[in-house]
């Protein structure tokens, strides 16, 4: 489930192990580890490679925890943008002890509502049937017209993104969308007190909906530090992947 990068690095220094989003892929990090400055072991995970018949979150961050400890890289800090910042979240509540940090980028604790969860899922698996029977080019063009991609789209990279994703398995991300979805998912917003691995927040200064959801982590669990990436939307480290490569480095030692 994770790919060891083959660059060399000094003992020393924390490893890093960084986890996609939906639609991702390990190489949406290139350019992120390109920028990093300390020489850190670094490894990638690839959500697609989990083959659980439900991957929901809690699944999903069991796998990694497992990687995790084969690859002997406790305690490790990780960076998740989006749904892999939730993975991340779950991963930080579930086992603490893997952890010297956790960063999510663009993400969320989940939903409290019962009513607003209920309408997520709702939603999701809509979004889950219109993938597999339309296939992942037009899902992808819908996807990627949200707001929540506005900058993203005015990206130079973004006709790069967008033909990398097309040659991603339809059906897997549907499973994943369905399952993993916030409105399938229980809360963290009751946890967030419990995570000691040193857990922060990062959002693009021109994602309001994620900046506001930061900033109220960090209101209920005022150890939760935020860091706004300016110039950056939803998908901050393709955007800013600089910006996100000198943040890791100053947090992680």
């Amino acid at each position: 489930m994770i790919v060891e990068d083959p660059r060399p690095y000094r003992e020393e220094a924390s490893p890093l192990l960084l986890v996609h989003g939906f639609l991702g892929e390990p190489a949406d990090w290139d350019a992120v580890i390109a920028d990093l400055t300390m020489h850190r072991r670094v490894l990638r995970a690839n959500l697609l490679l989990h083959s659980a018949a439900q991957p929901d979150l809690q699944a999903l961050s069991e796998a990694l925890a497992l990687a995790i400890e084969r690859a002997s890289v406790v305690p490790v800090s990780v960076v998740g943008y989006s749904l892999g910042g939730r993975v991340t979240m779950t991963l930080a509540a579930s086992r603490p002890e893997l952890l010297r940090r956790a960063i999510a980028i663009s993400s969320t604790p989940g939903l409290e509502d019962g009513v607003e969860r209920a309408a997520r899922a709702g939603a999701d698996e809509a979004l889950a049937v219109a993938l597999e029977q339309q296939g992942l080019s037009a899902f992808i063009e819908r996807w990627y017209a949200q707001p929540l991609f506005a900058s993203l789209r005015d990206h130079p990279d973004f006709g790069l993104v967008a033909r990398r994703r097309e040659a991603g398995d339809a059906a897997a991300w549907a499973n994943i969308l369905r399952n993993a979805s916030p409105g399938s998912n229980p809360s963290l917003w009751d946890r967030l007190e419990g995570m000691s691995a040193g857990l922060s927040m990062a959002v693009g200064a021109l994602d309001g909906k994620y900046l506001a959801i930061a900033h109220e982590v960090a209101r209920r669990a005022p150890h939760v530090r935020v860091d706004v990436i300016e110039g950056a939307g939803h998908a901050a480290h393709l955007e800013r992947p600089e910006a996100v490569a000198a943040l890791v480095d100053s947090l992680l030692p």
